[in-house]
């Protein structure tokens, strides 16, 4: 069955889309697609979010205040409908996650020692909407760096499983990736990466330095400020980004832009760097949308949003 724009009905009081296929009957498959392309444009591309909107504008007014019938064009509903496989397929024709290991490097200098099957793990699982990496700090990252391909698989499928439950809250990922790692740890004799080991490599350069972990409630005093480097971008750059502070402060400050961020913007253009910003305000605005306040790294997350769209000025 195609996913052309069938007889819909909406509940304003309950703010759910129920469709109806064309005999009448209602249909859970259209709804599970109408999901997953509300999915997709919560999470990002402000283009589609764009069309979406326009289209939205135009329908809704033909609802009535109790509920009413909503209708469109078969092209027209298949232009702004993106299943989740041609949003990977996006990214894809982007040069995008799925294609390049060195996406999460960015996030500590001891991503770069993990295998390239489990990094590309942790991206696919990334597009599927599961943000794994974002929550690991660096002894988690050592400790995938220390394991074998296989080990390192296992531990993130156990991981990534417990992260999909909706009734199995994880308070602390970083705590429980450790426990699945140190079993295949000791099993090959190996030993949990300790503070020694986590000072055992030099920094990264700036361009990929990850922040030091800190809680947005601490971020006005958890680090050296880097307003100046804001500075340097284009105003229109600056701008956008001093929109997302003022929506999300306190929890989003100007030393949570550090100079790997900054100069991933100046390299990606004016034009990309806005459109960027965009999709980190849209991943964090809208039903399911991220919460500033339980940000373990804010700006390992800002980076993992604008990352993709530097391939753009490529």
């Amino acid at each position: 069955m195609s996913l052309r724009p069938a007889p819909c009905w909406t509940s304003p009081a309950a703010s759910s889309v129920w469709v109806y296929d064309y005999s009448g009957a209602r249909s859970p498959v259209l709804e599970a697609k109408w999901k997953d392309f509300e999915t997709d444009w919560e999470w990002g591309y402000p283009e589609q979010q764009q069309q979406v909107a326009g289209l939205m504008e135009a329908l809704l007014p033909k609802v009535a205040a109790g509920g009413g019938s909503l209708a469109g064009g078969d092209s027209e509903f298949q232009e702004v409908a993106p299943r989740r496989s041609r949003r990977r397929d996006q990214d894809m024709e982007l040069g995008g996650a799925a294609s390049e290991p060195d996406e999460f490097h960015c996030h500590s200098p001891f991503a770069s020692k993990v295998p390239e099957a489990v990094m590309r793990r942790l991206q696919q699982l990334h597009l599927e909407g599961c943000r794994l990496a974002e929550k690991l700090d660096d002894r988690a990252w050592s400790a995938l760096a220390a394991l074998s391909v296989e080990d390192g698989l296992r531990v993130i499928e156990q991981v990534s499983g417990q992260l999909s439950k909706p009734s199995h809250q994880i308070r602390n990922t970083n705590a429980v990736l450790m426990s699945h790692a140190g079993k295949y740890l000791r099993e090959h004799g190996k030993p949990k990466p300790d503070h020694a080991a986590l000072t055992a490599l030099p920094p990264p350069p700036p361009k990929a330095a990850a922040p030091k972990k800190a809680t947005q409630r601490a971020a006005p005093h958890s680090a050296k400020r880097n307003s100046s480097d804001l500075s340097t971008l284009p105003q229109g750059v600056q701008s956008k980004a001093k929109e997302l502070m003022e929506q999300f402060k306190p929890y989003l400050t100007p030393e949570h832009f550090d100079p790997g961020i900054v100069s991933v913007l100046k390299q990606m253009g004016d034009a990309n760097a806005q459109i960027a910003l965009e999709a980190v305000k849209a991943s964090c605005s809208g039903r399911g949308a991220r919460d500033w306040s339980k940000l373990d790294n804010p700006s390992a997350y800002i980076m993992s949003i604008i990352s993709p769209y530097i391939r753009r000025a490529r």
